[in-house]
């Protein structure tokens, strides 16, 4: 049985994904390092939450330095905002929770656009947005 209190996941929705590689890319990940940023944003209203969040990852060449593999993609999650809420609630929903929600969708589009880069699957690692 569902409570009117609870919050609803609206939709999910990739609102951008951008991919670019050299043409010969280095396999051997030992030779490889992997910088990762996120970054979220929150719009908090009485009749939703809206979290936005951005994922860009760059594969650089230990040895040339030398960027080969870039990603940078972006989801937006909407929620419902249950009236009882208050917007303190709300912040901590769309910056810990809502994260947690996305980003396996980040995670399936990396590996995705990678695999058919053919480059391979790469796998983004998981993150523990409770911290």
């Amino acid at each position: 049985m569902e409570k009117k209190n609870d919050i609803r996941v609206i939709g999910i929705i990739l609102s951008e994904a951008t991919f670019k590689r050299i043409p010969n890319v280095t396999f051997e990940e030992k030779l490889i390092e992997n910088k990762l940023n996120n970054n979220i944003g929150i719009n908090i209203r009485q009749d939703g939450i809206t979290t936005i969040f951005k994922v860009d990852l760059k594969r650089i060449n230990k040895e040339n330095k030398k960027e080969e593999v870039s990603f940078s993609v972006t989801y937006v999650g909407m929620f419902s905002r249950p009236t009882e809420m208050t917007d303190d609630e709300c912040k901590i929903f769309a910056k810990k929770d809502a994260p947690a929600i996305i980003y396996p969708y980040i995670r399936e589009t990396v590996s995705a656009m990678s695999l058919k880069a053919g480059i391979g699957p790469i796998s983004l690692p998981i993150i523990n947005f409770k911290k």
